[in-house]
């Protein structure tokens, strides 16, 4: 089977399970801690008693967050995107936090392994990316591209490499040729299976996949929200060109966000945005659209939806904001009345003349 290296990674073009061959860069102790199946044996049967559910210590526990904000052990996160817009840079970034243990956004991302179905793009801009966000080349492995069947040639490999974190880029990719049609009756066994990984494994699994023009949403059938346990749509700020707006539906507690590329790795908008320069774009993007909903101003400003419902609330209770009631409850804010010409709060420029 052909392999290729960089700079030490492996880069698998198939999954087929063989036996650790002279070159192959393994790290020391991964594979004999990784955790055991977690489905049960073929002569068992699948239902047990709520009380044989509870059994486990961990069961109630929220999942355990490899990637902060991004994936969780056990868990299946859908990545959604506008082409270009950044998905398999932040893929990257995570995946090379995963490998060194390092800070990533506002947590810790969990030191362990990750495999990679990069079967979109070249291995040469998976390979710079993951260089660039210094990973541990002894600890990712890449496929780059499929022999018969991706869904389980990655199978096989999880099963060999068990490793913490599995990424597929993209999931249009690994589904070529797999599908009769669009419908959700045909996407069903594919979601399944990658979903299966991620609990037979108790690895997290990151899908990456592509986000519709008109709204922003994920492409395609709804089988494929259906099946994963947390769905992230990402768009750009308006304003902001490195800015990255995080959407979240989950079946735990997942906050949406706003996060930014500072050239070197990502960081949380909130934590380097400067309260007035908060407080200031939210006061322009009233002005500038008057009647707005607090769900227009969330996707309108970076920050996240909590930060930017609490600094509506202040601006209101000030004064500087006019809110009144919309149909169905919604809320509407309008440039308080005796501003209609709206000063805005001066913010000193940088250096470079752009405002901070």
């Amino acid at each position: 089977m052909p392999r290729l290296s960089v700079d030490g990674a492996s880069i698998i073009p198939g999954g087929s399970p063989r036996k650790a061959a002279r070159g192959d860069v393994v790290a020391p102790g991964l594979i004999s801690t990784a955790p055991a199946l977690i489905a049960p044996p073929p002569n068992r049967s699948p239902y047990r008693t709520l009380a044989e559910i509870l059994a486990d210590p961990k069961i109630l526990e929220p999942p355990e967050e490899v990637v902060p904000r991004l994936a969780w052990r056990g868990r299946v996160t859908l990545l959604a995107a506008r082409e270009k817009d950044g998905k398999s840079t932040i893929a990257g970034a995570a995946a090379a936090a995963v490998t060194r243990g390092a800070t990533f956004l506002d947590g810790v991302a969990l030191r362990g392994v990750v495999v990679i179905a990069g079967l979109e793009e070249h291995p040469g801009e998976i390979a710079s990316r993951l260089v660039r966000f210094d990973a541990d080349t002894t600890r990712v492995h890449i496929a780059t591209w499929k022999e018969v069947d991706p869904v389980v040639e990655l199978k096989e490999a999880v099963e060999r490499i068990r490793p913490d974190l599995v990424i597929v880029d993209t999931l249009s990719a690994i589904a070529e040729g797999k599908l009769d049609d669009g419908s959700a009756k045909a996407w069903q066994p594919l979601m399944s299976s990658l979903t299966r990984i991620a609990r037979d494994f108790d690895c997290a699994v990151l899908i990456i996949h592509h986000s519709r023009k008109a709204d922003g949403a994920y492409r395609d059938s709804t089988a494929i929200g259906a099946n994963v346990d947390c769905i992230l749509e990402m768009r750009p700020d308006d304003r902001d060109p490195n800015a990255r707006h995080l959407k979240a539906r989950a079946r735990f507690t997942v906050p949406d966000c706003a996060i930014r590329y500072n050239g070197s790795g990502y960081e949380m908008v909130e934590t380097g945005e400067p309260a007035v320069t908060f407080r200031n774009a939210i006061q322009r993007y009233v002005n500038e659209h008057p009647g707005c909903s607090l769900n227009q101003l969330r996707d309108g400003v970076v920050g996240s939806s909590a930060a930017v419902g609490r600094m509506v609330d202040e601006l209101v209770k000030e004064g500087a904001l006019r809110e009144e009631p919309g149909s169905r409850n919604a809320r509407l804010f309008y440039p308080a009345e005796a501003s209609t010409g709206l000063v805005l709060i001066p913010v000193p420029a940088d250096p470079n003349g752009a405002m901070s």
